[in-house]
């Protein structure tokens, strides 16, 4: 009875949030909060319910008595047993108070950038851009460092690299830059920018940031910006991509 209150207020809780004004980020940490908390009470009414249930009958509470009596091997072993499980779910409860990971956030774990999709009380299914899963024990989150690219927004600034020849006009890539931009859905129209952030013996490099609303988002800006670039330079300035130069030096 208990469990089904428990599961009650589960759904009640999913469905009020779901139709509140909170933002996104808001209304992500509310669920993640709430389905741990509700594996949490579910795990602990199980034991206390097997507990109740063991101390009922005579005959195995008067067993169990002796043997915890006698040796506590028994207990020491189950201890050690169980320990892993009670650290991720100390964690899991831990996670669910300081929201460093929510449903649906984009992280970058073993190398890999993947989103949070579900997140049980003794381990997080991370889903990657491939759609494999990467299972991480919850402990994972509290004791590895890891990147959470939507903390606080899911908002990303894209960045693409190109490397010209000195003859390029930066002016030429900047204004084709903010072409592209403009008619890009993608652009979230907040920053863009061109700046030259090195220089070599034969090439400069330019940098190009761009904003866009979340991760995905911001990878295919990045991909539509290189490709729409690369053209424009091989049509209009072939001459200013990286290129060795020789010349034939009076005898």
């Amino acid at each position: 009875v208990l469990a089904n209150v428990v599961r009650a207020l589960h759904a009640y809780a999913l469905d009020k949030y779901d139709t509140t004004e909170l933002g996104e980020i808001q209304k992500r940490a509310v669920v993640t909060q709430v389905r741990l908390l509700y594996r949490v009470v579910l795990f602990l009414i199980v034991i206390l319910t097997l507990a109740v249930i063991l101390l009922t009958f005579q005959p195995i509470k008067s067993i169990g008595i002796g043997i915890l009596g006698s040796a506590g091997i028994l207990g020491i072993a189950l201890g050690i047993a169980a320990k892993p499980i009670l650290l991720n779910v100390m964690a899991g409860i831990q996670i669910a108070f300081t929201k460093i990971i929510k449903i649906e956030d984009a992280v970058i774990v073993q190398g890999d950038f993947a989103r949070i999709e579900k997140i049980y009380l003794t381990h997080v299914v991370a889903r990657t851009w491939d759609l494999r899963r990467i299972i991480l024990p919850v402990s994972y989150f509290i004791d590895t460092p890891f990147q959470n690219w939507s903390a606080k927004t899911t908002e990303l600034i894209g960045v693409v690299y190109l490397y010209c020849d000195y003859s390029v006009s930066v002016d030429a890539i900047r204004e084709k830059f903010f072409e592209i931009l403009k008619s890009s859905d993608l652009w979230n129209e907040r920053v863009a920018k061109v700046q030259v952030t090195d220089m070599t013996e034969q090439t400069m490099k330019l940098r190009l940031i761009m904003t866009a609303d979340d991760a995905p988002t911001a990878f295919n800006l990045r991909c539509v910006v290189r490709e729409k670039l690369m053209e424009f330079l091989k049509k209009e300035y072939p001459h200013s991509l990286p290129h060795v130069r020789y010349e034939n030096l009076p005898s």
